[in-house]
């Protein structure tokens, strides 16, 4: 049966004759199957194809009765009504009946709700019903879920004002500009909503202006209008200024101030405005961050790298501050913004900039690229080899950046070796997960037998010198598991060492679904990802990320495959089920994708 045939026969329906039963794929009204994604379509059509008014109220009947099973459609539902039939009043009236029949108790409806342009919707609707204190629960609860939601902030206010609260009025107002970053940017669509926006915001300032005639927010409010809805400039800087004389502690207006000298493109006054404002607080970071880009895009770099300076030592940690200072530095412009104090390059500031940026952002392609341009530039090539194989260590192969490396070892006159780049790159990502291969090996040697490097380094797929540095290491961290002869280039195990090594095999473990290491050795789920830790069925010890796994068929245990095949091969069955296995019964388990 098509939409438009159970269209027809819904609107044939008789209230009283009306019977719905839930199925597995929706509802069956009367004879008629209505599957769920239909049911928004269905009575969308209805009511946009201008019913009459007997066959609306029918159909509202009818979605009475559905009941609190369709209340997940009623935004849309209510969307489609607010939009054709706002200004039915009875038709409204009825509607909303409908929805306290559906809901069962429309103030706790709205508390559960988290959209913001619902409660909007349901807002208008309860204030044309003239139900101002449910329409006030709507407007309360949109600001909470959405508190930049300035035109849901004028709509609280206009209710509150309504119940001649002007004191809550002000606030909710004043708290909406201030959630808003002191801006009131016009309706969200155009035409008919969007002049309703506007209307009532003007409406509401100008009822509250006749309460408190010497508000500064209501005027500044005021000028607000004027910049935003009819760009008159010179009104809305003169309310701007009033402002600012029935409070010169407020900071706002000087920026809205310097604000319409840009739309007047007057940069010098707007440069004047900044300094003032710095004058009043020299850490006012929204004015260095303003002063500072109109000296730049004047290419007044020395006055701009002030700023910048400033701005960095406020914000530490911004890494805008220092990827400014190091792109004016690494700049090259003749021009004179004085004559007497021409811009001069300076690489060795730059490259302190850059250094910093990529402590904090190693893996950033631009600041990668920058760096790498300037290191070039400076002869610096060994460097920018380090930073180059760094960055295709943390982010993978580009061929860009392999390009670059080229053009490195042509400036160093060494050969281009491409497949030794890769191993270094690779031992770069991987070498955290090479500690468990050489704790799963230092578990089956016996103690006090040598074991030399090169068993070592190819049990676990690394290049002999670095296997020797991170072998080193681990001896260092844990000197109770053995020692190195550097000389022989063998490892011995030392007694009674099955417990440390163990331990260890837990600690340098990681996640197998995610990657990340684990909080302590006792954990049993992973902090990050809240799955459960992996361990395998045989040695007991967890699956760390990339590691290979087997499975049993008959029983799907699961275990290191290396583990569960060797197990297999010796005892001939399976290690949890101890069902009869052959060798084949083995399943390699394909690796699940990671964060």
């Amino acid at each position: 049966m098509s939409l438009e045939e159970k269209i027809e026969k819904i609107l044939k329906i008789k209230e009283s004759y009306c019977t719905i039963s839930e199925t597995s794929e929706g509802w069956l009204l009367n004879s008629i199957p209505i599957k769920r994604e239909e049911f928004p379509l269905i009575f969308n059509k209805i009511f946009n194809e201008n019913p009459s008014e007997k066959k609306r109220t029918s159909i509202l009947v009818i979605l009475s009765k559905f009941g609190y099973s369709i209340v997940n459609l009623l935004p849309n539902i209510t969307k489609t009504i607010l939009v054709n039939w706002y200004a039915e009043k009875k038709f409204i009236q009825k509607y909303v009946e409908t929805l306290d029949s559906i809901t069962g108790n429309i103030p706790v409806y709205i508390d559960q709700l988290a959209d913001h342009n619902h409660l909007s919707d349901l807002g208008f609707l309860f204030e044309e019903n003239k139900q101002l204190k449910i329409s006030l629960l709507c407007w309360q609860k949109a600001v909470e879920v959405k508190p930049d939601f300035f035109f849901g902030w004028v709509k609280l206010s206009s209710t509150y004002l309504q119940f001649s609260d002007v004191s809550k009025s002000l606030v909710s107002l004043t708290e909406g500009i201030t959630n808003n970053e002191f801006d009131i940017s016009s309706g969200y669509l155009k035409g008919k909503i969007d002049q309703r926006y506007r209307k009532d915001l003007q409406s509401l300032v100008a009822s509250l202006q006749k309460k408190e005639k010497k508000n500064y927010m209501l005027v500044f409010i005021e000028g607000l209008i004027f910049h935003h809805f009819f760009e008159d400039y010179i009104n809305a800087r003169n309310l701007f200024v009033k402002s600012l004389r029935l409070n010169p502690t407020f900071i706002e207006p000087h920026y809205k101030i310097a604000m319409t000298f840009a739309m007047e493109h007057k940069e010098k006054k707007q440069i004047e405005v900044y300094q003032n404002i710095l004058k009043i607080d020299p850490n006012q970071i929204k004015a260095l961050k303003n002063l500072a880009s109109i000296y730049k895009t004047k290419k007044a770099f020395e006055s701009a790298v002030k700023c910048y300076e400033k701005l960095a030592e406020l914000e530490p940690n911004n890494n805008s501050w220092w990827a400014e200072l190091a792109a004016i530095y690494s700049t090259s412009v003749w021009h004179h913004y004085r004559k007497d104090q021409p811009w001069k390059r300076d690489l060795n500031k730059a490259y302190y900039y850059y250094k910093k940026l990529i402590e904090i952002q190693p893996d950033s392609y631009n600041r990668v690229n920058d760096f790498h341009d300037l290191l070039f530039e400076m002869k610096k090539y060994k460097e920018a080899e380090e930073l180059l194989i760094n960055y295709l260590a943390l982010k993978g192969h580009s061929l860009e950046m392999m390009k670059k490396l080229e053009a490195l070892y042509t400036k160093l006159q060494q050969p281009y070796d491409q497949q030794k780049i890769i191993q270094e790159i690779n031992y770069r990502r991987d070498k955290d997960s090479a500690y468990p291969k050489i704790l799963e090996l230092l578990s089956k040697v016996r103690p006090n037998i040598p074991v030399t490097l090169a068993r070592i380094a190819k049990f676990v797929e690394f290049p002999d010198d670095k296997m020797e540095s991170l072998l080193l290491k681990l001896i260092e961290e844990n000197p109770g598991v053995g020692e190195y002869l550097d000389l022989e280039q063998v490892f011995i195990r030392k007694e009674d060492t099955d417990g440390l090594i163990n331990d260890l095999r837990v600690r340098y473990s990681t996640c197998y679904y995610c990657g990340m290491p684990f909080d302590s050795v006792d954990v049993t789920s992973c902090s990050t990802c809240d799955k459960e830790i992996l361990k395998c069925s045989v040695c007991k010890l967890p699956i760390s990320s990339g590691e290979e796994i087997g499975k049993c068929s008959l029983c799907e245990a699961q275990g290191h495959l290396v583990h569960m095949e060797e197990w297999v091969k010796t005892q001939g069955k399976c290690p949890s089920c101890l069902q009869e296995l052959p060798l084949q019964g083995i399943v390699p388990v394909e690796e699940e994708l990671k964060k």
